[in-house]
């Protein structure tokens, strides 16, 4: 059965909000309403407030008395990592009550939940599809298998009745998925061992799966949704609308082995028990996620033009427009 992307609707708008990113010994301060980086030359020293979503500091920085108030006035989130990717927590604004959306949220009917699952679902598994595919091209071993493992589940999305079915289709196509990820790595000694396995492979995974999910957070706050009330996690909308994004994540792993911009040699030190990577990985997997998320594509359908983080935020605010009934139709996430 074809299905046809459903269209997202001229009502929503994209933003131009980014996230700024800092480096250990780092000194952050403010300037006649403009944040200022003082150990960064011109042009990147100066940023404006109203460009920024959120800023994410790695390692120990430096914060000028009047930063933290300043960062809290403006609804701007200071997200920690320590200086290995080890998340410790966030300075967050208090972002304003939006009833009616919590509301909704909490009444969302059987019907609404499938039909949100449903997208969800179908948009991440084409969007899976489409990296294995892309590594076939590239010359990867053949992948054709997983291809049509994954053509299955997608066929079999909008044939189920129910949120726990469809997310049996994300199961069977995401384990078919994550058995092939190794044939897309072409250095020996990345084997995918399993999702539990205390890998380098599933610590740099972890590490930008973290990164997503803060991204999703502070989209979440922004567009009045509460992040306590999922779609099918019941508890974690968080994750329920990372499921859409994870695979770029994965993107920037495969592609940072690849071109060797990592190595086994970087773990040699590592402890496999903590949810860590070494400095130097960390680095590497931080430049890639923030090219990645800034940059653009065309919505289908649309003359709008985003970033990959931007369009976190058009996900979250197109879902609280659909709990509101102000759209008919929660569209996923298409890149062309």
């Amino acid at each position: 059965m074809k299905i046809e992307i459903p269209k997202p609707h001229s009502s929503l708008t994209a933003s131009t909000l980014e996230t700024l990113y800092l480096n250990p010994g780092e000194r952050l301060a403010t300037d006649s309403g403009a944040l200022v980086l003082c150990d960064r030359p011109y042009p990147g020293s100066v940023r404006e407030v109203a460009s920024l979503r959120a800023i994410a500091s790695f390692g120990n920085i430096a914060l000028d008395p009047e930063v933290p108030n300043f960062l809290l006035k403006h609804q701007i989130p200071l997200i920690c990592f320590g200086g290995d990717g080890e998340y410790l927590g966030r300075l967050e604004p208090d972002w304003p009550t939006q009833a009616d959306v919590l509301r909704a949220q909490i009444e969302l009917s059987p019907e609404q939940r499938l039909h949100l699952t449903q997208r969800i679902v179908w948009g991440s598994l084409r969007q899976h599809r489409k990296l294995m595919q892309r590594y076939t091209r590239e010359g990867a071993a053949d992948l054709e298998e997983v291809i049509q493992k994954i053509e299955f589940a997608i066929a079999a999305v909008f044939e189920k009745d129910s949120a726990a079915s469809a997310l049996g289709c994300l199961g069977s196509g995401m384990a078919a998925y994550y058995r092939s990820l190794s044939q897309c790595v072409r250095i020996p000694g990345w084997e995918w061992q399993g999702r539990d396995a205390a890998t380098p492979l599933n610590a740099m995974l972890g590490f930008t799966y973290e990164l997503i999910n803060q991204g999703i957070i502070t989209a979440i706050a922004v567009a009045g949704l509460n992040s306590n009330v999922g779609i099918w996690r019941i508890s974690d909308l968080v994750l329920d609308l990372a499921t859409e994004f994870r695979v770029f994540g994965d993107a920037i792993v495969l592609r940072a082995i690849n071109r060797r911009q990592v190595a086994l040699k970087d773990f040699d030190e590592w402890q496999p028990s903590t949810k860590r990577v070494p400095e130097r990985v960390r680095q590497v997997l931080v430049s890639g996620y923030e090219k990645k998320m800034a940059e653009q594509f065309t919505i289908p359908y649309t003359s709008l033009r985003v970033s990959y983080q931007e369009m976190m935020l058009f996900q979250s605010r197109q879902l609280a427009a659909y709990l509101l009934e102000q759209v008919p139709d929660f569209c996923p996430v298409s890149v062309k």
